[in-house]
């Protein structure tokens, strides 16, 4: 875990709000009750320069890991755009096998039913069964 990341979960708004009150809290009580070495007598100056500090690191650190937030989304979205360009690309591949395999397969229906009729006809022809047209073309 980075320094950023542990600042971010301490910043969670329930244990932030809480631990800020304490401190706010025994602060002002320290330097408000007589008899204690008062170290912020002047209006709490000192206590608005601390959390004034720690508003500004809060800011930059959650500017920080916002900004890895969106680098990380944005090489996602990346990775994300090459799979859909390469499935695209499977898809239409795919499809133009599939039509040339359709055109594939009427070519050889094609075949196959001219070759069941040649094959039929060298059958009669064999047996003596070929019509009369066909035995005076074999004969003549």
């Amino acid at each position: 875990m980075t320094l950023a990341e542990a600042y971010q979960a301490y910043r969670s708004p329930r244990v932030f709000l809480w631990v800020l009150c304490i401190f706010c809290t025994f602060w002002v009580a320290w330097n408000v009750t007589p008899g204690l070495p008062h170290f912020d007598d002047n209006g709490f100056e000192r206590l608005t320069l601390i959390l004034s500090v720690e508003a500004s690191v809060a800011s930059a650190v959650m500017l920080a890991v916002q900004e890895r937030q969106e680098r990380k989304l944005r090489e996602q979205m990346q990775y994300m755009i090459h799979t859909t360009e390469a499935v695209h690309s499977i898809g239409k591949s795919m499809l133009a096998h599939m039509e040339m395999a359709k055109i594939m397969d009427a070519e050889m229906r094609l075949m196959v039913a001219s070759l069941s009729t040649k094959s039929d006809r060298i059958v009669a022809l064999i047996e003596g069964r070929a019509a009369p047209h066909e035995q005076e073309k074999s004969n003549g």
